[in-house]
């Protein structure tokens, strides 16, 4: 009892004291940087092409750097390792490269369908005001090197971060479920406002339980490089050729159908390996 009871006190200690390092990493690189290159705050403010691509290729390759380096030193001296783990059918499930396709596009869709069927409505509101505004800023600096962090450099980073870091480090005191529900919520509070929070969050759970089924941290990955991807070559094709035929507000409609049919083709076909045969659990 004394033993489960420390683990879990440790644990949070670890969660906090992991995550603080992450923005202290982050705004102390900004501010090591701004001082080298002689850069204002605004050039920070305003998303600054050249500055933010400088900055985000250093934060993300210096961070996948300490984190792997860390990792490494935990798996060599067998220290702060995950004590609980995965039961029950529901994370055996067969994890493929086609598989994870589909599932990163039906969270695109979804996402992108729901958040412009909220924004639709709510647009004159100030979260949605400032959520655009920073869009805006982000879109305008989306540079070759920005663009390369946020299809490659950042799932890797993120998912070193969250699903590999935050979710061993709950997992060492926290049952698999409340450790992806906290790894979940860390992820969300992690992308700094609200509308992100909103869609960060189930992405996440998604992330972290992919991540479960097969104790790989390299399906996260891959998935969140396909929703990512997704994102800049899926959906500007489909939300063109869509909305074309049905008008943009039935077209985020159809965004939000197509992804829940994908996301339950994806579920209901999940299959489990047993006895060295793999039985799909589909819709017959």
């Amino acid at each position: 009892m004394k033993q489960t009871v420390y683990r879990k006190i440790l644990s949070i200690v670890l969660l906090i004291g992991g995550l603080l390092g992450v923005l202290v990493f982050q705004n102390g690189l900004i501010i090591i940087m701004m001082l080298i290159t002689r850069t204002g705050l605004n050039a920070v403010r305003n998303y600054e092409p050249h500055f933010m691509s400088m900055f985000y290729i250093v934060y993300s390759v210096i961070g996948i750097v300490i984190i792997c380096v860390f990792r490494y030193i935990r798996q060599r001296f067998s220290f702060l390792q995950p004590v609980s783990g995965k039961n029950g059918a529901f994370f055996e499930r067969e994890i493929t490269i086609p598989g994870l396709i589909v599932l990163g596009i039906a969270l695109q869709l979804l996402s992108t369908g729901l958040l412009n069927i909220i924004y639709y409505f709510a647009a004159d509101t100030d979260v949605f005001r400032n959520y655009n505004e920073l869009m805006k800023n982000i879109d305008g600096s989306m540079t070759k090197s920005i663009l390369i962090y946020t299809v490659l450099l950042a799932p890797v980073f993120e998912e070193l971060i969250f699903r590999g870091l935050i979710m061993d480090f709950a997992r060492y005191g926290f049952s698999v479920t409340a450790s992806i529900i906290i790894t979940a919520v860390s992820f969300g509070i992690f992308h700094g406002n609200i509308v992100q929070f909103c869609y960060a969050v189930p992405i996440g759970l998604v992330l972290a339980y992919v991540r479960m089924c097969r104790e790989r941290l390299s399906d996260s990955i891959i998935l969140h490089i396909i929703i990512n991807l997704s994102s800049v070559t899926v959906m500007p094709v489909l939300s063109k050729v869509i909305a074309q035929v049905t008008g943009e507000m039935a077209s985020y409609g159809m965004f939000l159908i197509l992804g829940v049919i994908l996301l339950a083709m994806w579920f209901l076909k999940g299959g489990v390996e047993k006895n060295g045969e793999i039985s799909n659990r589909a819709l017959r």
